[in-house]
């Protein structure tokens, strides 16, 4: 009884072992010495192959086998396994036992078996798909030393069911994959603003900062954070900003909620930092647990780089008349612009004239409601018009 319990007690620690790689794919070696464990062999692989390029991606080994293993297998010997393009031609789950199946791959040998696995001290082989075929796929190898009896009927079925809870673990693993891509892509979308975005607690606490704000609290001019709190560099403006806060974050009926806007002054002299608060919208009946506010932040002193090129794309401007319309819309003279690019007035006027009619503004006031009205997005790689 006693050797059962100790066998059960192996197994289901592989499996949790299988299972803990699909969230840290770095345990995966501890999962495969387990495994061998459970069937009593030398070693277990772990590989994924690249069909498009016929190559290995990745290949994990674990037990007693040889240090030189995986180097053999992924310079010659990967590419004319005859277990795995036996499996090739199979679906997921499906399994190859050597005693069973070698008829069947021995046609496509090409010396496999005799000048690797017999090298490596290697007499017998269970092998499955742990994933559907495509163009990567996974698939894992116990490997028995020679000279052992080949794999039991018993052993079969147990290598079955294991492998159903690693293709389970294979497509845990690729939901954690898509849910963090989710999560990434976002946040890069956040990075891209030109705006600080940051999302606080009503004590001030923040949660969440884009790169912009994250910049902006680093400059410590005006806006900054203590012990991970955000606060403005005089007290009252501090007070007016977290009365911002708790009037956002407040827990209860989102419409209740109303945050507010301020201008926070910066001790450097330049213009002040534009802060709007807002509701932060709680979902799948989180409300009122732990609720927070989305906190926008633009640096009023900011002249975007970006924006001429996006113009330019937008509207089909040149690259001069691109730079005038950029100037007006962040509030400078003609003579401001003329200046600063060394333009003669009479050029910089003939420019504004053609930015109206591509735009379709009959005055500057026009165009620079248009050019608030675009996306605060950043264009990744654009350099700016000089």
């Amino acid at each position: 009884m006693a050797r059962v319990d100790n066998y059960e007690i192996l197994r289901d620690d592989a499996i949790a072992s299988l299972y803990d790689a699909a969230i840290e794919p770095a345990t995966r070696r501890r999962g495969l010495s387990m495994l061998a464990q459970t069937l009593e062999a030398a070693g277990a692989f772990y590989l994924v192959w690249d069909k498009e390029n016929n190559a290995v991606a990745d290949c994990i080994v674990a037990g007693t086998l040889s240090p030189d293993f995986v180097t053999l297998y992924r310079t010659r010997w990967g590419a004319v396994d005859p277990r795995r393009r036996f499996l090739e031609r199979a679906h997921a789950e499906s399994i190859f036992v050597s005693h069973y199946d070698r008829s069947d791959a021995i046609l496509e040998d090409g010396g496999f078996e005799r000048a690797f696995l017999a090298e490596q001290g290697i007499g017998h082989s269970l092998g499955a798909n742990l994933t559907e075929i495509g163009r990567e796929y996974r698939q894992i190898y116990v490997e028995r030393a020679t000279g052992r009896p080949p794999f039991s009927a018993a052993e079969v079925i147990e290598f079955r069911r294991l492998v159903h809870h690693m293709a389970n673990a294979e497509r845990l693993s690729r939901a954690i994959d898509e849910r963090a891509l989710d999560w990434e892509l976002p946040q890069r979308i956040l990075d891209n603003m030109s705006v600080g975005a940051l999302v606080a607690d009503q004590s001030g606490q923040v949660r969440f900062a884009n790169a912009a704000a994250e910049e902006i609290l680093a400059e410590n001019d005006g806006l900054g954070r203590r012990d991970n709190r955000i606060q403005a560099a005089r007290s009252f403006e501090t007070n007016s900003l977290l009365a911002a806060l708790r009037d956002a974050a407040v827990t209860g009926r989102a419409e209740k909620r109303e945050g507010g806007a301020l201008l926070i002054a910066r001790p450097s002299g330049k213009l002040p930092y534009a802060v709007v608060v807002m509701p932060l919208t709680a979902t799948g009946g989180a409300e009122g647990k732990g609720a927070r506010a989305l906190v926008f932040v633009s640096d009023l002193a900011h002249r975007n780089n970006e924006l001429a090129p996006r113009l330019s794309q937008l509207f089909g401007l040149s690259k001069a008349e691109a730079r005038v319309a950029a100037g007006i819309a962040e509030g400078r003279r003609l003579t401001e612009i003329a200046q600063e690019f060394d333009v003669r007035m009479p050029t910089v006027r003939t420019q504004l004239r053609a930015v109206l009619k591509k735009v379709g503004a009959s005055r500057q006031a026009d165009l620079v409601r248009i050019v608030l009205a675009l996306p605060p997005m950043l264009t990744p790689g654009a350099e700016p018009l000089r």
